[in-house]
């Protein structure tokens, strides 16, 4: 009888300990993660824009190789020059030419040869 009451009001205080814990435990990893991105806004405005390119230079708090951030950045510029080359083709209506209407007339030019 009086242990298992005992056990009872035991196993109570340590499911009541155990609620609080993941509270203050909660709380705490908020407060923390709140005081990291306090940090991380001060840093980047601190260094600059360089967020700006949308280039990856920082994972899991841990700063990229400059391999890496070179490496974003040689795409991003190749597909800036492809989207480039796409917007002139288009504008010039390169696909609008057959071959025939190309060499029946002095006046259009193959926009696919010219630079």
């Amino acid at each position: 009888g009086t242990e298992d009451a005992l056990l009872l009001i035991a196993l109570g205080v340590s499911v009541l300990i155990g609620v609080f814990a993941s509270q203050l435990a909660n709380e705490t990893w908020e407060s923390i993660n709140e005081e990291v991105e306090i940090a991380k806004a001060e840093k980047a405005a601190l260094e600059g824009d360089d967020e700006k390119d949308d280039v990856m230079r920082e994972f899991m708090g841990m700063d990229l190789p400059q391999f890496v951030v070179g490496f974003q950045l040689s795409l991003q510029a190749a597909d800036e020059r492809v989207n480039t080359m796409i917007e002139d083709e288009y504008h010039a209506q390169v696909w609008n030419y057959t071959k025939e209407e190309l060499t029946a007339s002095n006046y259009i030019m193959d926009p696919a040869t010219q630079p």
